[in-house]
């Protein structure tokens, strides 16, 4: 099984999503990464256009995260 994590910031988080899902098994969004660019991001926006299964993350920095 592939997992791939979406870590760009912003708008281009969706961009990457899309692209992602064309590879993956299981899409993992970064909400601590995604969400630090100043710009909302709702995951709502994500899970309209999921094609596979997505496990969404926030991740601390004692995981390797940004939260």
């Amino acid at each position: 099984m592939i997992c791939i994590p979406v870590t760009a910031k912003g708008r281009a988080a969706v961009e990457q999503f899309r692209a992602a899902q064309k590879l993956a098994d299981i899409v993992e969004l970064r909400l601590d990464i995604i969400e630090q660019s100043g710009g909302q991001i709702e995951v709502a926006d994500f899970l309209r256009e999921k094609e596979k299964p997505v496990i969404v993350t926030n991740r601390r920095s004692s995981e390797g995260g940004v939260f």
